[in-house]
């Protein structure tokens, strides 16, 4: 595709026609299909839902934005981070949907940690042997604080989530904004000058130092040593949250509470009150049940205590002692009446007519058992018997197959040695000129073999 520059050209392009030859240009240039590129890391973005990398490598003049496809990272033996120094391989190409050009890396070497990242380890290791990270500096958060002091931009969404989750979870939380610039080389200045004009005011009580996401060099104003300073003299306990969740300042450190987004600043600063005042019904209701059921538990002590009372009068314990009288009398009464019915039956077993009546049901089962044994008898005699018979006609049928007329009746013959009389089974056993004997059932017949 040509492009014709006159300025009365009347052929009109589409942006992606645009965007199209852009990206030839580049495919078709052979230094750009391959090339090793050497930079500091900077934006780092692991994207979970894809697995691909994005950022940006940069030196003291410029950046370059980078993508890693997930096929090629996963080959990587580390994680890159901000600050790293390395060098990607790959090719220049253009993201046509944006008109954007970037470098697709097949490959990333570590080749040190770069200057911003250096200076942040360093800075971190001497504030840290000074004690600016103990946890016993570290300053409890005021539960209901009288006013809270935000530093931060003036203007974006960081200030307008702050307000106004602190609005909704605390409506009417005095809140005063000590206005900074967060980013750039005037940022660090301006940030330990408002947290200096806060601490100046009586009542404050916590202070939100907060700044959003962006890239080390983006947040750099807090890793500045001032900064830490700045925090770490302040007599008012600070929150600090700059960044995302993955980003981590020297501020966050020196702070008293690191929170992983401004956001979450806010809900870290007050508490809720609609959930307070929820809470405090709800212990108010739980009370007021304990207190009721104390009551009912005390009043059904007191009656159990009154029947007590009333149960152990001198009247009911004279009423109890009759009663017991009373049932010993039917007791004995019961006694005697029993032992003279068992008295009265032994008489009457021991008499000659009960005994006689005793012994008829056992001469009974002896008559009816011999009967039995006798019935049974007849029927194994009659059965052993028939088996006898069965097995003699087994016999004698098997004797009738066995005779060998009967098989010489079917039109065989018995060949015997003439000379022996032995009955030859094999014709292997002739030779020739043996002289042999056929019996046959009407008679004998004598031959020769040929």
């Amino acid at each position: 595709m040509q492009f014709e520059l006159a300025l009365d050209s009347k052929k009109f392009y589409t942006v992606s026609e645009v965007n199209k030859y852009i990206a030839d240009l580049f495919a078709n240039d052979g230094e750009l299909t391959y090339l090793s590129v050497k930079g500091e890391i900077s934006n780092f973005t692991n994207h979970l839902a894809s697995g691909h990398f994005y950022f940006s490598i940069k030196d003291q003049a410029s950046k370059l934005n980078c993508v890693m496809f997930k096929n090629y990272n996963r080959l990587l033996k580390f994680m890159p981070q901000n600050g790293m120094a390395v060098i990607v391989r790959g090719y220049v190409s253009v993201y046509q949907q944006r008109g954007e050009y970037q470098l697709y890396a097949s490959s990333i070497e570590k080749e040190g940690a770069g200057d911003l990242y250096k200076k942040y380890i360093e800075l971190k290791e001497r504030l840290e042997k000074k004690g600016y990270f103990s946890s016993d500096r570290k300053r409890p958060i005021p539960v209901l604080p009288r006013r809270i002091g935000i530093v931060t931009a003036p203007e974006g969404s960081v200030v307008c989530d702050i307000i106004n989750i602190i609005s909704r979870r605390f409506p009417n939380m005095p809140l005063l904004l000590a206005p900074a610039y967060v980013q750039g080389q005037q940022a660090a200045p301006s940030i330990c000058a408002a947290l200096a004009r806060l601490n100046a005011i009586e009542d404050i009580d916590l202070i939100i130092l907060a700044r959003g996401g962006g890239s080390l060099e983006e947040l750099w104003p807090f890793n500045e040593e001032s900064v830490a300073d700045a925090i770490f003299a302040s007599s008012k306990p600070v929150i600090s949250a700059v960044g995302h969740q993955t980003d981590f300042t020297i501020s966050d450190f020196v702070s008293d509470l690191r929170a992983p987004t401004p956001s979450a600043a806010a809900e870290l600063a007050v508490f809720s009150k609609n959930e307070k005042l929820s809470y405090l019904e709800k212990s108010r209701e739980r009370l007021r049940q304990h207190l009721t059921g104390a009551l009912e538990k005390n009043k059904r002590a007191m009656a159990l205590y009154r029947q007590k009372l009333s149960s152990n009068a001198p009247e009911k314990k004279l009423e109890n002692y009759r009663m017991h009288l009373d049932r010993i009398d039917i007791k004995l009464r019961a006694l005697l009446n029993e032992r003279y019915m068992n008295a009265r039956a032994a008489l009457e077993k021991n008499s000659p007519a009960s005994k006689l009546a005793a012994f008829r049901p056992i001469i009974d089962k002896y008559r009816q058992r011999l009967a039995a044994i006798n019935k049974m008898s007849s029927a194994a005699l009659v059965k052993r018997l028939t088996a006898a018979k069965t097995g003699l006609d087994s016999l004698w049928l098997k004797f009738a197959v066995y005779d060998y007329k009967k098989v010489l009746q079917l039109g065989y013959s018995i060949v015997r040695s003439a000379a022996a009389g032995k009955i030859i089974k094999s014709g292997s056993e002739l030779k020739p000129r043996d002289k042999i004997t056929l019996k046959f059932i009407d008679g004998d017949v004598g031959a020769t073999i040929d």
